[in-house]
């Protein structure tokens, strides 16, 4: 498995006309992306398959989509040792996500009662991969302030306020359906250190992709941000024919202004 940088493909010849978009504050951006507009960031070779991460703009510089592309390609390489990319974003003024933590969870984390399977965990950050990585593994004293995690979302049963390393606190909204007796198959954790929320994470199974899915479902949306910028409102796990491949994203961009807390 090797990773390496790629730089945004070369436009130059391909000049577009771009209508100009201006997005009103707290407005849905609902573009479809131009296939010229999108950046590339971080790959990783698994197997005969690249796995990507990249960044849609809709307009100028405004995000509609970041995410990462897993190939089917890539899965007669999966075995029962798990591993962790850390993919890079293509810097876009506006948005708050700086990487991707994309783990292959071959025998399933704590706690086991719920999320036993093989599946995979998709983190999307807004701290460098470098503060990250700075994380401590532990119990940790303080939370996010309620405004900045949705309503609804608790820490992970049976982890409580425990920080993996190089992760952070993990929450789960506690309408989520692995809580109330069904089999865990997709769900949506946001995760904190400290009073800060730093990701969400989209998490799935094995058996869930096998379905090829088309899924889309909605973010939960904190009260207030640490950092004013474009937010996602949807995540999306869709299975791309012509590619043979995964689409793993975070969608439907608004303008959200920071407390200033």
């Amino acid at each position: 498995m090797t990773t390496r940088r790629t730089t945004p493909q070369d436009r130059k010849g391909a000049m577009l006309l771009l209508l100009v978009c201006t997005a009103l504050p707290g407005a849905v951006l609902a573009q479809a992306p131009d296939p010229a507009l999108t950046l590339y960031g971080d790959t990783a070779v698994v197997g005969e398959g690249v796995i990507r991460s990249w960044v849609e703009r809709a307009s100028g510089e405004i995000p509609y989509a970041v995410g990462v592309t897993l190939p089917e390609r890539t899965f007669p390489a999966l075995t029962d040792e798990g591993f962790m990319l850390s993919l890079d974003y293509p810097e876009l003024e506006g948005l708050p996500f700086r990487h991707v933590l994309f783990d292959w969870v071959p025998m399933g984390h704590p706690p086991e009662v719920l999320y036993a399977h093989a599946h995979w965990d998709a983190h999307f950050y807004t701290i460098s991969a470098e503060d990250r990585r700075a994380i401590p593994e532990g119990f940790v004293e303080d939370r996010p302030d309620p405004r900045y995690m949705p309503a609804g979302y608790i820490p992970v049963p049976e982890l409580d306020l425990f920080s993996f390393e190089a992760m952070g606190v993990h929450w789960v909204s506690s309408d989520a359906p692995e809580l109330h007796d069904h089999t865990f198959d997709q769900t949506l954790i946001y995760g904190s250190i400290g009073e800060r929320t730093i990701f969400v994470e989209p998490m799935f199974t094995m058996a869930f992709l096998d379905g090829r899915p088309d899924f889309s479902a909605p973010i939960p949306q904190p009260a207030a941000v640490h950092e004013s910028g474009y937010y996602a409102t949807r995540y999306v796990i869709r299975y791309l024919p012509d590619e043979a491949a995964y689409r793993v994203a975070l969608e439907g961009f608004r303008w959200r202004e920071s407390d200033g807390r």
